[in-house]
């Protein structure tokens, strides 16, 4: 019996399933296909097939229906995208051993140095959030949970400079910060962020405005002609006292 496979699925999400648990181990030939699906119609007498639908098969059905909906429950989103299109306990039982009992060591530190290599960059707090958080799901899927504090961590060490402010006030909080209310707190400091570069761009637009506009530039320009004016009546001066 494999035990320790049967672990994998239920400790996907991270939550407790007991009921769920005692109930696998009770039905585990079924999803290992100890007992396979019996034929759906009766015989006759004389061996032809019947329309009649036999008991054994309807119970079989009715037990492969319970597992399905009671493994399909304890599958992390991930998990679940690996089983699409798979019709009976026992298919999604095979993937789900398949899948989680050849995962290497390797396979694990490959997926952390992933998480640990992402970085923000020019992209917008949400989608450097979804970055993270895919990466993340990856590593629970392989059973290899990565809390809140440790992703408040990685996450701020991928912030430009920008969130340099932002960065010392979350590592001087002493209450612990989900994965949600991250993002609301950095989503609020990004929208800061663009409002005070907006203003910071009017300001220069304004000052530079206001510079072409002053009245230095103003004397400057109408005495350019008068000094013209004054050259060209001077010069005549001078042509009559030849």
């Amino acid at each position: 019996m494999l035990l320790s496979s049967l672990i994998i699925p239920i400790t996907l999400c991270g939550n407790s399933k007991s009921l769920e648990f005692l109930m696998l181990i009770s039905l585990l030939d079924h999803i290992e296909d100890s007992i396979p699906c019996p034929c759906k119609f009766l015989l006759s007498e004389t061996g032809a097939v019947t329309q009649e639908i036999r008991s054994l098969f309807l119970q079989w059905k009715a037990r492969d229906k319970t597992l399905f909906s009671l493994i399909s429950s304890t599958l992390s989103p991930s998990a679940i995208s690996l089983v699409m299109g798979r019709t009976t306990a026992s298919g999604i039982w095979k993937i789900i051993v398949n899948r989680y009992t050849s995962v290497s060591r390797s396979s694990i530190v490959n997926l952390k140095r992933e998480l640990n290599s992402i970085k923000k960059n020019s992209d917008s707090v949400t989608e450097y959030l979804q970055k993270i958080k895919e990466a993340r799901d990856k590593l629970v899927s392989v059973v290899v949970n990565i809390d809140d504090e440790e992703i408040l961590h990685i996450v701020l060490q991928g912030l430009s400079t920008d969130f340099h402010s932002f960065t010392s006030a979350m590592l001087t909080k002493n209450e612990s910060v989900r994965f949600e209310e991250l993002h609301t707190l950095m989503k609020t400091e990004e929208d800061l962020l663009k409002s005070a570069a907006d203003n910071s761009k009017e300001l220069t637009h304004m000052a530079m405005v206001a510079n072409k506009s002053s009245p230095s530039n103003s004397n400057n320009s109408s005495i350019a002609p008068f000094n013209t004016q004054f050259n060209a009546h001077r010069g005549r001066g001078e042509g009559c006292n030849n």
